[in-house]
């Protein structure tokens, strides 16, 4: 009798949980927009975001520009910048996009710059982090007895705005396949090149990784936990490019960008991960 019982309760645990996993990778465009936005509050409340509208506006001005050229231009992207020393940038579900100050002081050039936007819309175009937060949500949403919250009229949504609220912040540390990357490295250099812009700038910016590495590695602690190496990137975005028609025109520099770094370097210097405790 016990046996029995055990075993109707684990099937009716298997059951929630199969259609609790149905709901949530049906995901909707708005619900991952909404899982996305939820997402994007987390983050500019627990993060230092750099309070700056004439770098913010340059990095969004730069992105838009991305945007117009990807296969996602429906949706409202937006660009924020992040006020940590660290090199690296996130996307969220529904094209809410961060850059760390770091890393636009790490980049020479404008080219590198869009190479790391054009990296995280292609997750956006892809769905990478959706699918991601997602997987993550299930996991949540079952420990966290939701399960039959979900199981009413409109309890999807409640359930999808909570995990977009509780995985805020865990979106910059977020890692994807190999595969994953790949392909946004992929869509990214051709988005860059779509857009008129020099898709060298990913080598040279993922080569300059590779240095920094080796002589300051705390600025990429968090870069290289969720990503693979440069070198290998390295590699795969000069095979992309090699096949791209040859193009006389491409932008690699421009003198906005380098206004935005004399502005960064006056600003005081960032707050350190324990002064943001």
């Amino acid at each position: 009798m016990r046996c029995s019982r055990a075993l109707s309760l684990l099937l009716g645990l298997w059951l929630t949980s199969a259609r609790l996993e149905a709901q949530i990778f049906s995901l909707s465009e708005q619900q991952e927009i909404e899982l996305g936005r939820e997402a994007s509050k987390k983050v500019e409340s627990d993060m230092p975001m750099l309070g700056d509208g004439d770098i913010t506006g340059y990095v969004n001005r730069l992105g838009q520009k991305l945007v117009r050229n990807s296969h996602r231009s429906n949706l409202r992207y937006s660009f924020n910048v992040v006020n940590s020393p660290e090199i690296n940038a996130f996307a969220l579900p529904g094209g809410f996009i961060y850059v760390n100050r770091g890393l636009l002081e790490a980049a020479d050039n404008e080219s590198e710059v869009a190479g790391v936007l054009g990296h995280e819309i292609s997750h956006v175009v892809a769905r990478h982090s959706a699918d991601q937060m997602k997987k993550a949500g299930i996991a949540n949403l079952i420990l966290g007895g939701l399960g039959a919250a979900l199981g009413g009229r409109g309890g999807a949504v409640a359930g999808i705005t909570k995990v977009g609220a509780e995985l805020g912040t865990n979106a910059a540390f977020m890692k994807f396949s190999r595969d994953d990357e790949r392909q946004a490295d992929e869509l990214g250099a051709r988005n860059v090149y779509d857009a008129g812009y020099n898709p060298e700038g990913m080598v040279t910016f993922f080569e300059k990784l590779e240095h920094i590495r080796k002589s300051e590695p705390s600025k990429l602690e968090t870069f290289f936990s969720t990503h693979p190496s440069p070198s290998e990137r390295v590699a795969n975005v000069s095979h992309e490019i090699r096949a791209f028609p040859r193009k006389g025109d491409l932008k690699t520099d421009d003198p906005d960008f380098h206004t935005v770094k004399s502005r960064l370097s006056r600003l005081p210097k960032p707050p350190t991960p324990k002064q943001r405790r």
